[in-house]
């Protein structure tokens, strides 16, 4: 079978070495946004192991070793640092934005990967050929808005646009899903290539409306005809909304946007896990 590999970032801001950096460079302490999932995070290495087996390498991108969850077997996973693959000019950074502008420069990487935030979970057992067959890729936009052009956007919403914008004159921008991005290396690395004066002028080190997300690549394959729609069900879920564990969906995204309560913490939810994924994975030492 044709290697696919698996990029996730993960960010811990109770690492002191990653408030002492934050603190020099005027980073504002966001809880939802940098929030720790501390052993929660187990789960994603175990739906990884056990719905999506056969996943060749796991690079797992931090912004120093000191991120490395402790219970992480780090000899099973390649651990990615943002100096190894983002430009020296752009560090240090505090936006998941900038690092997906980069991420085809990660060594060894396969040209057939995908590509996850860290709060996404497989739930089901998924096949490769759900992601791609031959040269096409598989996205969903199905569960997503359609951003209309003189609406007053979210944050999320103008970076949808303006990575849509810059390779895709067609009137409706439709976002993709915040789940998993199967993507081409070379795919990106040619996007990339053509677009590099924009992407290098739209960076900034936190999160910004002017900036480009993982979607500009998204989009650019489904220019060139590579795209199908995925088959993959997807879903959202917080501490306000647990319905969506009655009947689950093959993959979900836990929405950790609250300020106040950590969504990692909810007994629901924990409970669920536990009772879904009772076996450390090969991941955890």
């Amino acid at each position: 079978m044709e290697k696919i590999d698996l990029v996730v970032p993960y960010v811990d801001m109770e690492d002191p070495n990653w408030q002492q950096l934050a603190k020099q460079h005027n980073i504002p302490m966001s809880t939802c946004r940098y929030r720790s999932q501390k052993d929660f995070w187990k789960n994603f290495f175990r739906c990884i192991d056990t719905n999506l087996p056969w996943i060749n390498q796991v690079f797992l991108i931090v912004q120093s070793k000191s991120q490395v969850p402790a219970w992480l077997d780090a000899s099973k996973v390649k651990i990615i640092l943002h100096e190894d693959f983002i430009p020296m000019e752009f560090l240090p950074v505090y936006s998941s934005c900038t690092i997906e502008m980069f991420i085809q420069n990660i060594k060894e990487l396969s040209e057939k990967f995908l590509y996850f935030n860290d709060d996404i979970f497989v739930l089901r057992p998924l096949s490769p050929e759900q992601f791609f067959k031959d040269d096409i890729v598989y996205h969903n936009f199905k569960d997503r808005y359609s951003v209309i052009r003189d609406r007053k956007l979210s944050i999320h919403g103008y970076i949808c646009k303006n990575s849509h914008d810059l390779v895709d004159s067609s009137e409706e921008v439709v976002c993709p899903i915040h789940g998993i991005q199967p993507l081409l290396k070379s795919k990106m690395i040619e996007c990339y290539d053509k677009y590099k004066e924009q992407i290098f002028n739209s960076i900034t080190p936190t999160r910004a409306v002017k900036n480009f997300n993982v979607y500009l690549y998204v989009f650019y394959i489904n220019t060139l005809g590579k795209y199908r729609d995925s088959t993959v069900s997807f879903g959202y879920t917080n501490t306000y909304n647990l319905k969506l564990f009655a009947s689950y969906p093959d993959v979900i995204c836990i929405n950790d946007n609250s300020a106040i309560e950590n969504v990692y913490d909810n007994i629901f939810i924990k409970g669920f896990f536990n009772n879904l994924f009772t076996k450390k994975s090969k991941y955890e030492l």
